[in-house]
Parts: C-alpha cells; structure tokens; sequence
C-alpha cells in the first residue's frame, strides 16, 4: 500500500496537467494503489463522448485502462470500483470496462452485464472493438472456458 506521503505527491502532480494523469495512470503497474485512489475521487467521472458537428469522438480514460490492466490480479478491488462508476456514453470506457470484468467473479460480472445491457439496447450499433470486448463478456457468462 503506497504511504498517504506518496498519495499525497502523486495527486499533488496529476492534477497539474491533463498529461500528468495519463502518463501516471499509463504507468502505474500496482492494484495497491486502487483503493486510495478510489478514495481520493478516481474513477467517479468517466469522460463523455465528444461532439463536434458530424463528428463524435471517444476520448480515452486513463482510470478505465488501468482499472482493465490490473483486473487480472487484482478482480476483487476492481470490482468494487467499477460497481460504482457512473454510466457513460463513451465507448472507449465501456470497451475497457469490457475488458476488466471478464476477469471478475461471475457475480460482478453479471451485475456488469446486467446495466451494460440496458446502456447497449440505446445504443444504434455496437462496433469493433466494443464488440469483442463485449462478446469475451458473453463467452464467458456462458461457460465457455476458451475465454
């Protein structure tokens, strides 16, 4: 568990430009540092998507992507954290969400995929690479043990 000093640091830098965030999120390879982050107010306020005329972008979320890398080891705190992200229409976060809950316990991964459904039944078409995160998803709730 990282030192409230080193909490403290590390916002103290992420907060002074939009790039510190990314790189710092990029770069982080520990789930010790899930729940004080959690704490601090991470994972609270996933990006929307953008539009800007005929043209819709979906701007990545470094908190989305690390919580998806660090699923593998550490699925009970990333559980508890993405149970409480609130709904958003970026799809670059629901296709790392995608990728995260797969290594869950088949419970969280049925809650998941039980709000993932309602925001999926809105949507006009799911496209790649949604669509095979989202698919890894069903394989798995459906007992297929290749996944």
């Amino acid at each position: 568990m990282p030192s409230p000093e080193a909490v403290e640091q590390a916002l103290t830098l992420i907060e002074r430009h939009p790039v510190n965030r990314g790189y710092f999120f990029s770069k982080l390879e520990s789930p010790d540092w899930i729940a004080p982050l959690a704490e601090a107010g991470f994972f609270k306020d996933p990006p929307p998507r953008r539009v800007n005329g005929d043209f819709v972008s979906y701007p990545g979320w470094p908190e989305s992507r690390y919580l998806a890398r660090m699923a593998p080891v550490a699925p009970a705190r990333v559980a508890d954290v993405i149970g409480r992200i609130p709904g958003t229409d970026n799809v670059s976060v629901h296709e790392d969400l995608a990728r995260a809950v797969i290594h869950l316990d088949a419970g969280s991964m049925a809650r998941w995929a039980t709000g993932e459904a309602r925001w999926i039944s809105r949507q006009p078409r799911i496209e790649h690479p949604l669509d095979e995160a989202l698919g890894a998803v069903v394989e798995r709730l459906a007992g297929d043990e290749t996944t």
